[in-house]
C-alpha cells in the first residue's frame, strides 16, 4: 500500500473502489477531491489520476467525470448549500461535550448504511447528541445513572433491572419535580434522574435500527438485547422500550442534539445543524481503512489461502457488501441467542464469526469452492453424516514441511526475522529436531497458512484445515451420540498402533500416559521433565523431541495418543487430540498463541489438512 502526501489531515470516511483501492474522503470542494484522488490507499495494481478523479466523483452521484463536476459544483451544489443556509462544515455526528453517559454515539458508516440502504422513508431529522449537554440533564458528572435511587423520592426499582420500569411511570406522574443531587448544590427533574438511572437500557436501544432517535417514526423501537428464552426477551423489550421512549420524549421536548437530513443526490445525504453548521455521508462509507496486511510481519497478503476467512471475509465485507451491517449483526445475535436453545453459553461467538455464519450464503456467491476427483497420495477418503466426502491427509510430517522450506527460500528468509528472540515466531529447527523426518512437524499458525497456500498453487486444488466439528466427528477419541433416540451410532473400527505393529480396539485408552516428548540440550543431553525457566534464547535452543509415541487409527487416519500433541484446526484454533480440549485444556474455541508452536507448554502442535471430493 503507497500513500502520497496531503495537505488536509481531517478524513471524513473512506470510500471503496474496485481494485481494492481506497479512498479518504476530505470534503466536496474541487481542491478537496483532488486532494482524496492524491492521497489514495492503492492496492498493488496500479491506478491513475485521472481515473481515480473520475471514479471518485461518479461513485458521489455526479455523472460526466471530474470535467463536469466542477460545473456540477457551482452551478448545482453551490446553489443547494445557499438555498439549504449551508455555510460551514462542522462534525455533526460526534458528540461534543464530555459526559460520564455511556458511549451514545453513532458510527459514521452505521448513519450511511442506514439511509442509503435499509430505510424505506427518509427521515427529516435524527438525533446523534452532537450538541446536546448530558451533563446538564442525565449526567451530573458524578454518575447518576449508577446511583442506587430505590426507595429515594418513592422510586422502587431496583438499579440494572431489566425485568422493571415502575421509576418510569413515577416520572410521568410528577416529571418536573425538583431532585437534589448529591453534591448538594444543584436539583434535576425526576425525569431527568430516571433517565440518568436507566442509561445502560438507553444504551441498548441508542441505534438506527428502529426510528426510536427519528423524526417522524415510522417504525418499531428496536433494541440491542437478546436472550434464548422468548418470554424472557419480550419482557426485557417491553421495559427497555419504555425507559427508550421516555429518553425520545424528553431529547424532543429539549430540542438539542437533532440534525436536519437533506438529501441531496442519490449517493450524498447532508446533514443540518445549528448556526449554519453543516455535515455529509455518502454511499458505501467506511469508518476506517482496511488492513490487508493483518498478518503482518509474518505473512504477506499472498501467502494466505482462500479457506482463512478472517481476511477474505473481512475483505469481502469493507469492498463488496452493500447493506446496514449493524443490522446484520443485531439479527445474527439474535438468531444465534434462538439457535442455542437452552445450552449454556461456554464461549460467545466473536462478531465477524457471527456475521460469516449469518451473510454465508451472500458472501459464499463471490467464490466457488472447487471439488476435485483426483486423489492424492496421503490423503484418505472419510464421508460425514452430511453426506460431504472429504480427503483427509495424514499428519504433515517434518520432511513434508521442510519441501516447502526448500521451495521458498524467501518464506524461510523472513521467518527466521521473526524467530525469537528477535521476533516473537518458535524456533523450528529445535522443535523439529528428531532423526526420523516422517514424524509430525511442530509448526505455529502462520507456518500452516504459508504451507497450505504453497501446497494449493501446487496442487490446483482448495485444501484447507479441518473444522472443531469435523474434527470431533472423526476423531477416535470422541463419542458420537443421537440427541433425538439416544442411541450410540455404531463406531469407526479404532486400532492401536504401538511399536508398529496395529492392533484393533474398541475404543481408545483414556488412562494416563506419559509423555511422548522429551527436552534435550543443544549438547544431547535428556531433561527431565520440563525444564526451568530460563532466558528465552536459551529456551529456543532447546530441543524438543518425541520419544515414546503411541497412534490410535480410525478412517485409516493416525492420532497420536498423547494429551501432549495437539492440531492446528481453522477459526485460528488447536485441539489436543487425545483430550479434545483446547490450547489451555478447557476449550478449543479460543485462540491459542498463533505464534507458538505449542513448545512453552510442553507440548508440540502438527496439522493435517483435507479438500472437498467430487464422488458423483
Amino acid at each position: 500500500m503507497s500513500k502520497n502526501s496531503f495537505t488536509q489531515s481531517t478524513i471524513l470516511g473512506y470510500l471503496p473502489l474496485k481494485k481494492f483501492h481506497i479512498l479518504p474522503i476530505y470534503g466536496l470542494e474541487p481542491d478537496l477531491i483532488k486532494q482524496s484522488a492524491k492521497s489514495t490507499f492503492r492496492d498493488r495494481e496500479k491506478i491513475s489520476y485521472c481515473t481515480l478523479l473520475n471514479a471518485l466523483v461518479s461513485r458521489l452521484g455526479f455523472k460526466g467525470g471530474f470535467s463536469n463536476f466542477i460545473n456540477e459544483y457551482k452551478q448545482v451544489l453551490k446553489p443547494f448549500l445557499y438555498e439549504n443556509e449551508l455555510k460551514q462544515y462542522a462534525n455533526l455526528i460526534q458528540p461534543r461535550y464530555p459526559s460520564n453517559c455511556l458511549n451514545l454515539k453513532h458510527k459514521r458508516q452505521d448513519l450511511s448504511e442506514s439511509l442509503f440502504f435499509d430505510r424505506v422513508h427518509t427521515p427529516k431529522k435524527i438525533f446523534t447528541g452532537y450538541n446536546f449537554h448530558y451533563d446538564k440533564y442525565f449526567d451530573d458528572g458524578i454518575g447518576n445513572y449508577n446511583f442506587n435511587i430505590k426507595g429515594k423520592f418513592g422510586l422502587q426499582q431496583e438499579p440494572w433491572d431489566d425485568c422493571c420500569s415502575s421509576n418510569v411511570d413515577l416520572a410521568l406522574q410528577n416529571p418536573t419535580r425538583q431532585i437534589p443531587l448529591r453534591n448538594g448544590n444543584e436539583t434535576r427533574s425526576l425525569i431527568d434522574i430516571v433517565i440518568g438511572a436507566d442509561f445502560p437500557f438507553i444504551h441498548s436501544g441508542f441505534n438506527l435500527l428502529g426510528d426510536q432517535l427519528v423524526q417522524p417514526k415510522n417504525k418499531a423501537s428496536i433494541f440491542r438485547i437478546y436472550d434464548n428464552d422468548k418470554k424472557s426477551l419480550n419482557e426485557a423489550r417491553f421495559h427497555c422500550n419504555k425507559k427508550m421512549s421516555l429518553f425520545s420524549q424528553r431529547i424532543e421536548e429539549i430540542n438539542k442534539g437533532w440534525v436536519d437530513v437533506l438529501p441531496f443526490n442519490e449517493n450524498i445525504i447532508f446533514l443540518k445543524g445549528e448556526n449554519g453548521e453543516y455535515d455529509f455521508i455518502f454511499k458505501n462509507q467506511r469508518d476506517e481503512e482496511f488492513d490487508h496486511q493483518i498478518y503482518a510481519p509474518y505473512l504477506k497478503r499472498a501467502d494466505i489461502p482462500k479457506f482463512e476467512d478472517e481476511y477474505h471475509f473481512n475483505r469481502w465485507l469493507y469492498f463488496d457488501f452493500k447493506g446496514f451491517k449493524q443490522k446484520e449483526l443485531h439479527e445474527a445475535e439474535a438468531k444465534y441467542n434462538f439457535s442455542r436453545g437452552k445450552a449454556p453459553i461456554t464461549s460467545y461467538p466473536s462478531e465477524f464469526e457471527l456475521l460469516k455464519m449469518h451473510l454465508s450464503d451472500d458472501y459464499k456467491k463471490t467464490f466457488k469452492i472447487s471439488k476435485i476427483s483426483k486423489r492424492l497420495s496421503g490423503f484418505y477418503n472419510v464421508k460425514f453424516k452430511n453426506n460431504q466426502t472429504l480427503m483427509i491427509s495424514s499428519l504433515i510430517s517434518i520432511s513434508d514441511f521442510q519441501d516447502f522450506l526448500d521451495a521458498n527460500s524467501s518464506y524461510q528468509k523472513d521467518r527466521i526475522a521473526q524467530t525469537s528472540p528477535k521476533g516473537d515466531l518458535d524456533n523450528l529447527s529445535s522443535v523439529n529436531a528428531d532423526e526420523d523426518t516422517s514424524l509430525p512437524v511442530s509448526v505455529t499458525w502462520y507456518d500452516v497458512l504459508a504451507y497450505i497456500n504453497w501446497f494449493n498453487r501446487e496442487h490446483q486444488i482448495e485444501a484447507r484445515l479441518l473444522s472443531l466439528e469435523e474434527y470431533n466427528e472423526i476423531s477416535p477419541f470422541s463419542q458420537i451420540i443421537n440427541e433425538n433416540s439416544g442411541l450410540k451410532f455404531l463406531p469407526q473400527q479404532i486400532y492401536m498402533i504401538k511399536n508398529g505393529v496395529r492392533t484393533p480396539i474398541g475404543k481408545p485408552n483414556q488412562e494416563f500416559e506419559s509423555n511422548c516428548l522429551s527436552f534435550y540440550q543443544e549438547n544431547g543431553v535428556k531433561i527431565s521433565g520440563h525444564p526451568p525457566y530460563m532466558a528465552e534464547e536459551n529456551f529456543q535452543n532447546l530441543k524438543l523431541k518425541f520419544t515414546d509415541i503411541n497412534y490410535v487409527e480410525k478412517h485409516d487416519l493416525q492420532y497420536i495418543d498423547s494429551r501432549f500433541f495437539s492440531e492446528w484446526l481453522d477459526r485460528q484454533t488447536s485441539i489436543i487430540s487425545k483430550t479434545l480440549t483446547g490450547f489451555y485444556n478447557y476449550t478449543s474455541v479460543l485462540k491459542p498463541s498463533l505464534t507458538s508452536t505449542g513448545k512453552y507448554k510442553g507440548r508440540k502442535t502438527g496439522f493435517r489438512i483435507c479438500y472437498e471430493l467430487n464422488d458423483e
